[in-house]
């Protein structure tokens, strides 16, 4: 069982960095769809809420993942991945939103 420094501290590291906590085809598909699922929770929310959010979350990658990995390319390619899935939520969500709105006018 892990304890909660261990828990918060997975936050600070990147997917792909050794120790991974799960298999990577089951990692990748459950990391991913939690972020789509930020993106989407982010687009309920008022746009300055999801502009924070969004800026805070690049400045974690920035400057927690990618050093920790030693700048991999990789990792790299892992953070844009993440921040990617969470904008594909965000403007699949968005668009819906829209989309409902102007059918109801």
């Amino acid at each position: 069982m892990m304890t909660l420094p261990e828990v918060l501290a997975t936050f600070a590291q990147s997917d792909l960095a050794p120790g991974a906590l799960s298999p990577f085809w089951f990692q990748r598909g459950a990391v991913q769809g939690t972020h789509a699922l930020f993106g989407l929770i982010a687009a309920l929310g008022p746009m300055r809420w999801a502009v924070a959010g969004f800026a805070l979350w690049t400045a974690k990658e920035l400057a927690l993942d990618i050093p920790d990995a030693g700048f991999a390319a990789l990792v790299v390619l892992d953070s844009l991945a993440d921040l990617g899935a969470a904008f594909g939520g965000f403007a699949f969500a968005r668009q819906r939103l829209r989309a409902l709105i102007h059918r109801g006018s």
